[in-house]
C-alpha cells in the first residue's frame, strides 16, 4: 500500500470512530492554544542532485551551516466529543544560520569551500492532523491514544556570495502516524502531562514528536511549561538526514 493510501485509511479510520460516538451536548468540548518553542538544532543533511551519488556530503546543520537554534511559533486546536479528540497542531519551523566553512562540503552538486563565510536556510514546517479516544479517563485524569497523519515539508537554501553559489533542495510528504498522550491532576489547578507521536514509513524514515510539560489552568484558560522534542530522520536513494530539535516551550490554551 502507498504512503498516501495509508495515510488516507488511517484518517478515514480516525474519522469513523469519532463519527460512531453517540454525544451529548455536554460532552462537546473544544479548545486552541499558542506556544513559543525555543529549539536547540543539531545533527545533518545530505542532499544530492537528481540522486546521483557523489553529489553531496554529510553537513552538520551547526557546524557547517551556523544552525543552533530557532524562535518557534506554534499552534492548534482540540474537539472533544465525549472519549474521542480531534486534534489539529501546527509547528512553523525556520531555521537560519552564518557561520565560516570550517572544512568544505558538498550540497546539491556544488562544493562550498572552507574558509567562505555561508548563509544558510532550513524550513521543515510541519502539522499533524490526529483522532485520539480516552482509553481511560478518571476525572481530569486521561490517556489518549489513537491515529492521523503527519505533513511535513523540508526546504533548505545554502549560499556563498564569495563562491556566487545559491543551492537549493524542497520535498514534502506526507507520513500515517500513531500517538498518545497522557494528562494528571496535580490538584489546585495544577496539571501535568505528557505526549509522543512517530510519524513513519520505515525506522529510517520517520517523525518523532515527545514532549512533558507541567501547567496551571483556571477557568476557560491554562498555562503550561515544558519540554519538546522534535526528530526528523530520511533517507531516500542518496539523500540522508538525521537532525534533532529540542528545547523549552511555553504555551497558553482557551477553553470554549
Amino acid at each position: 500500500m502507498s504512503p498516501r493510501r495509508l495515510t488516507l485509511s488511517l484518517l478515514i479510520v480516525a474519522s469513523a470512530g469519532a463519527a460512531a460516538c453517540t454525544v451529548d451536548y455536554d460532552e462537546v468540548a473544544a479548545s486552541g492554544h499558542l506556544d513559543y518553542w525555543r529549539p536547540n538544532v543539531a545533527g545533518h543533511a545530505l542532499i544530492t542532485k537528481a540522486s546521483k551519488a557523489g553529489t553531496g556530503s554529510a553537513t552538520s546543520l551547526r557546524r557547517d551551516l551556523g544552525i543552533d537554534h530557532d524562535d518557534t511559533p506554534g499552534g492548534g486546536v482540540d474537539l472533544d466529543l465525549a472519549r474521542s479528540r480531534i486534534s489539529f497542531e501546527y509547528l512553523d519551523l525556520a531555521l537560519q544560520g552564518s557561520t565560516k566553512v570550517p572544512q568544505s562540503f558538498i550540497f546539491h552538486a556544488q562544493t562550498y569551500p572552507a574558509g567562505d563565510r555561508v548563509q544558510a536556510r532550513l524550513d521543515v514546517p510541519t502539522a499533524r492532523l490526529d483522532w485520539r479516544y480516552a482509553i481511560v479517563k478518571d476525572g481530569s485524569d486521561v490517556w489518549r491514544a489513537g491515529v492521523g497523519a503527519r505533513f511535513w515539508t523540508f526546504d533548505m537554501k545554502v549560499q556563498d556570495a564569495a563562491a556566487a553559489l545559491n543551492e537549493s533542495r524542497h520535498f514534502s510528504h506526507v507520513y500515517p502516524l500513531v500517538a498518545t498522550d497522557v494528562t494528571h491532576d496535580l490538584g489546585g489547578g495544577l496539571f501535568a502531562r505528557a505526549a509522543g507521536d512517530v510519524a513513519l514509513l520505515s525506522l529510517r524514515r520517520e517523525v518523532l514528536e515527545l514532549l512533558a510539560a507541567a501547567g496551571y489552568g483556571s477557568g476557560r484558560f491554562s498555562a503550561e511549561l515544558g519540554w519538546r522534542y522534535l526528530r526528523y530522520d530520511f533517507n531516500e536513494s542518496t539523500n540522508d538526514g538525521d537532525f534533532q530539535l529540542s528545547g523549552p516551550y511555553v504555551g497558553v490554551t482557551v477553553h470554549f
